[in-house]
């Protein structure tokens, strides 16, 4: 009797607990949280950028994800709180169905394919697997396959149009009604240039 009694009880704390956790923040602190985090993933967005245009794949698609991740959750914070943020980890497909549940948007699945090609970029941050891999990135797809070389079993090819994520964020943006330029007021000239280069959006 006092095994399950104290069983009831660390039962009953630990939903309590849960439940003092998961409770919604103010209004405040979401505009808050989401001005960083879509500030944060406008950084990450020009970094990513500025890799594609100097050759650095692997790590410009490596950024693109990490820009993607933060721009949704950004928009996410009025209905997710810390832990359900946290839930969703690096996982941009799970995030990106959470999101156009909240929107109920259909011409969103437009960019369903580039966010499942961003996606598989979340393999790049770690080197474990890819004993063997190639990149087609470009401003534009679509892509062909690769020629000239044996692709061993395992090889991975990572393709992504740099427009498409373009248009994907300029989206974004629209969607939460926030202007694009208002977080880039820190940036200077070279990092606009990045920005807008070959960016058919306009939006910077």
């Amino acid at each position: 009797m006092i095994s399950f009694l104290i069983r009831a009880v660390s039962t009953g704390l630990r939903a309590a607990a849960q439940l003092f956790r998961s409770r919604p923040e103010s209004a405040e602190l979401s505009e808050r949280l989401q001005s960083w985090y879509v500030d944060t993933g406008v950084s990450y967005y020009l970094a990513a950028r500025w890799a594609f245009f100097t050759g650095a794949h692997p790590v410009s698609g490596n950024l693109f994800h990490h820009a993607i991740e933060m721009l949704l959750k950004g928009c996410l914070c009025h209905v997710l709180d810390e832990r359900a943020r946290r839930r969703f980890g690096h996982h941009l497909r799970r995030l990106w169905r959470r999101y156009k549940r909240e929107m109920n948007d259909p011409t969103l699945s437009r960019f369903d394919e580039t966010i499942s090609r961003v996606d598989r970029l979340e393999r790049l941050r770690y080197p474990e697997g890819l004993s063997s891999y190639s990149f087609q990135f470009g401003l534009r797809g679509p892509f062909g396959p690769t020629i000239g070389t044996h692709a061993p079993p395992k090889h991975r090819q990572f393709e992504l149009a740099i427009n498409d994520v373009d248009e994907f964020v300029a989206a974004i943006f629209a969607k939460a009604s926030l202007n694009p330029q208002f977080f880039t007021t820190g940036f200077r000239a070279e990092a606009l240039q990045v920005l807008r280069r070959d960016n058919p959006t306009g939006i910077w």
